[in-house]
């Protein structure tokens, strides 16, 4: 299995609980997780070993959006770098996801949060 920072995975029973990582951030969505989550779903989708996926958020809040620090550098970046960009993928990779996806949301969920939330087939 693919080692993850941002992210972290449990698989039991055909069910793997995928976890926003960054509890000390809020669970804010920079580009490492993105890519991470973005990463995860493409090899999860031919996993037979994973039939749903629970998404869930570490610490206190389930996520506070996007990371504002890699958000606000905006033309700094390469434009596949950028938030915009990034964070469309992301969504459009939790829309296309074949098998059952579940947020639990607890805590605030601000901002691109509820893109993710809003991806899901049942909160």
């Amino acid at each position: 299995m693919e080692k993850f920072e941002a992210i972290a995975v449990v698989k039991e029973n055909y069910i793997c609980t995928l976890w926003l990582a960054r509890p000390e951030k809020r669970n804010a969505i920079n580009r490492q997780m993105a890519a991470e989550l973005v990463s995860f779903l493409a090899s999860a989708e031919n996993d037979p070993q994973i039939r749903v996926v629970i998404l869930r958020g570490q610490g206190d809040f389930f996520c506070a959006g996007g990371d504002l620090k890699w958000m606000s550098q905006g033309d700094e970046l390469l434009p596949e770098d950028r938030s915009g960009d990034v964070l469309a993928g992301l969504y459009l990779a939790l829309y296309r996801f074949p098998k059952p996806l579940i947020t639990i949301v607890h805590g605030a969920a601000m901002g691109g949060a509820l893109g993710l939330i809003a991806c899901a087939d049942f909160v």
